[in-house]
């Protein structure tokens, strides 16, 4: 997810998220825009994706001046426990220049690392699951993130915010192991996708 906020003086017309794609560790054939904020459309150019989004009128005041684009991208099979991939993108308002983002880094490792709680301290439900997963706290835990890997110990899926359901339609069938990120630390599970 690549958010974006106006923090100019005047509308915004026009906003372009310009990312390329690191294809040594992606499969670019794979990449599917989820959601956004707004109206957009996707341009693609070598291993460039824009997210552009034409008569936007984001305002510069709060709470209307930000947006955001979601997107999904498969990891190439090649990649083993301990690669990295990192990323960052260039937001483009009207004609002014770049505003380049943080540059994220992820590295991939075993699903099954060490782990806060006891598997006990959450429910997931229903498990197999074929078009959400939910997952219910017992000692109200605040849940910040949560990912869900293949048995390669890949990232299939990553949801980067605060959610007791997850959309696993876009999975294929299989097992897979969900690790659930909490303010008072992680718990590592599996779960059957039907």
């Amino acid at each position: 997810m690549i958010r974006f906020e106006n923090t100019g003086t005047f509308l915004a017309e026009k906003v372009v998220i310009e990312d390329f794609i690191d294809v040594a560790k992606f499969d670019f054939a794979t990449l599917i825009p989820l959601h956004a904020s707004h109206s957009y459309y996707t341009k693609i150019t070598g291993n460039k994706v824009e997210f552009i989004f034409d008569n936007i009128n984001l305002d510069f005041n709060d709470p209307n001046n930000d947006g955001y684009i979601a997107f999904k991208i498969k990891l190439l099979p090649t990649l083993t426990i301990g690669d990295t991939f990192s990323n960052s993108s260039n937001i483009y308002f009207d004609a002014n220049p770049a505003i380049v983002t943080n540059t994220y880094t992820t590295t991939i490792v075993a699903a099954l690392s060490n782990q806060s709680f006891n598997e006990n301290e959450f429910i997931i439900y229903p498990n197999p699951a074929k078009e959400v997963l939910n997952i219910h706290s017992k000692n109200i835990l605040e849940i910040q993130s949560v990912e869900i890997y293949n048995l390669l110990g890949q990232i299939v899926l990553s949801v980067p915010n605060n959610t007791n359901a997850i959309n696993v339609s876009s999975l294929k069938t299989g097992t897979y192991f969900i690790k659930i990120n909490t303010d008072k630390g992680s718990i590592n599970t599996k779960f059957i996708k039907e």
